[in-house]
């Protein structure tokens, strides 16, 4: 078998696994939603080709109404729709409306006072009852009240407060026509359930009254994706397009998709919205079995134990497993969101109930198993090119697991640290990440210090992550080999010679190929 054909064969059967898990979770389906997502899965099986970013926002130009298909448990999803939007508003000079399935209608008042600025967030979300009326992560669609509020778009609630999913569609094509009516010079664009955006559902409604075609936006259509894969594309494209109202964004891969659905239900299910009940150890496990096999090392990960914030003797468990300088920076660590492992201890932190955080903890397990281990007694700015190149093996496999990831370049550094977006440790951070690769390119001594401990901490992810997405890059392209990367990962952390051998390493990331020159290009 050739090794495209092997890495094909992983990722279909870990996409098969984890859809399993899913529905085997979900329990057994209605005949309602059945029928919904098997007419979804029929149309976005069928014929398409590539396309670009350009090509389906010029399209989105053309039309009224624009349907974006979200998954909710994806906070991939909804960062796309954000991209998106920005992007038709930079493109088009017709102002927006912006309509959400995440709203009741009964909660209108409610997200106009919100964006207004007379509801504080907290109040906001105590009003609409957002967990008990919608239930996925606030945060996931915080960034798009954020940016209408920023630009001035109205908000419109879309949703009803009946179960049946039909009578759910009703509600929100009469909520679209009454903002179309409201809104004449607007194009109207919602974000609403993947599975509603079928021909015969919601779309249906809408161009009855319109007496037009509405634009649909599907998100990582899997079948599509697999033959992208099949052919060496998975990288290269974004988007596809179906005909010239129907186009998708492949914003990640099939099987992080379930894999996020999978955390969801473990985090915000099983543990009650509250985090007490979970346990991130099987998926941090599953994710380490994954990469191990790819990267052809043995680990025995039923030795892992993952903890979270919401248990209960976490703390406890770092006072007795960690001395006082590694407890230090373990505060930092968590404090500042990172996932981490403790080797001493023999297990792992999961800051977040995401694929790219369980990832990069089960890159950092198989990392701390095949060089010996290490601790997180970092001495700055001595062991700062250590703790870059833990992150830089984190970022690399969580690539394997989610490869539609993108870290920032140097270019995306130098321009954020030109703007004044960055607070002062943003600003910190960003200036040594730049200090260190100047550095490491010869140019300039990297001398410069930080204030404040957690900068180190930001500067190493960025840095891990342009190392990381050159390794990668290398990987798929043939100029790493498994042997090589396994070699890689046996360079020991512990003792005086590392500095040498980051050099080393570092020599080796410089014959990588870049791989892009921004992630602000993805859609």
């Amino acid at each position: 078998m050739s090794e495209r054909s092997s890495w094909n064969r992983i990722r279909r059967e870990m996409f098969q696994q984890l859809q399993a898990e899913v529905r085997a979770r979900l329990g057994r389906e209605g005949a309602e939603i059945r029928r919904y997502r098997q007419d979804y899965e029929k149309e976005v099986g069928g014929r398409w080709r590539v396309s670009s970013r350009d090509k389906l926002l010029r399209a989105a130009a053309e039309h009224e109404v624009i349907l974006l298909g979200d998954f909710h448990a994806l906070r991939q999803s909804q960062k796309a729709h954000g991209r998106f939007l920005q992007g038709l508003r930079d493109s088009s000079s017709r102002p927006l409306v912006l309509g959400v399935e995440c709203l009741r209608v009964a909660d209108q008042k409610a997200v106009e006072a919100y964006l207004a600025g007379r509801l504080s967030e907290k109040k906001f979300l105590e009003k609409v009852k957002w967990d008990k009326h919608w239930g996925f992560p606030w945060e996931h669609y915080r960034p798009l009240f954020q940016w209408a509020r920023q630009n001035g778009v109205p908000v419109w609630a879309l949703n009803s407060a009946a179960h049946r999913l039909p009578a759910r569609d009703r509600t929100a094509a009469r909520r679209l026509l009454e903002a179309r009516r409201r809104f004449p010079d607007h194009c109207v664009v919602a974000v609403f359930g993947d599975w509603h955006l079928a021909k015969g559902r919601l779309p249906r409604l809408l161009e009855k009254q319109l007496k037009q075609p509405v634009l649909r936006v599907f998100q990582n259509t899997e079948e599509p994706f697999f033959s992208l894969l099949r052919r060496g594309l998975d990288q290269q494209v974004d988007v596809i397009r179906y005909d010239r109202h129907r186009y998708a964004v492949q914003s990640v891969t099939p099987w992080v998709k379930w894999q996020n659905y999978l955390l969801w239900l473990d985090h915000w299910v099983d543990g009650g919205l509250g985090a007490e009940a979970v346990d991130g150890t099987d998926a941090v496990a599953s994710l380490a079995r994954w990469i191990a096999r790819e990267w052809g090392v043995e680990v025995n990960e039923t030795e892992l134990t993952v903890y979270t914030a919401g248990d209960p003797d976490v703390w406890g468990r770092i006072q007795r497993t960690a001395d006082r300088r590694e407890r230090a920076w373990i505060e930092t660590l968590i404090e500042d969101g990172r996932s981490f492992y403790l080797s001493r201890a023999g297990w792992g932190y999961l800051a977040r109930p995401s694929v790219n955080h369980a990832a990069s903890l089960a890159a950092q397990y198989i990392h701390d198993r095949q060089c010996g281990g290490s601790v997180l007694d970092f001495r700055m700015p001595r062991d700062f090119e250590r703790m870059i190149w833990i992150e830089t093996v984190a970022y690399l496999g969580s690539k394997f697991i989610n490869p539609k990831r993108k870290s920032d370049t140097l270019s995306d550094i130098r321009l954020s640290l030109s703007s004044r977006q960055a607070d002062d440790r943003g600003r910190e951070a960003l200036r040594l990440a730049l200090s260190q690769k100047m550095s490491e390119m010869g140019r300039r001594p990297g001398r410069w210090r930080p204030r404040h401990k957690s900068s180190w901490i930001a500067a190493a992810h960025l840095l891990g992550g342009l190392s990381g997405e050159r390794l990668y890059a290398g990987y798929r392209k043939g100029r790493m080999s498994p042997r090589l990367l396994r070699d890689l990962l046996k360079k020991p952390l512990a003792g005086g010679q590392f500095p040498v051998i980051y050099r080393e390493l570092q020599d080796i990331i410089e014959t990588m190929p870049v791989p892009f020159r921004s992630k602000r290009e993805k859609l």
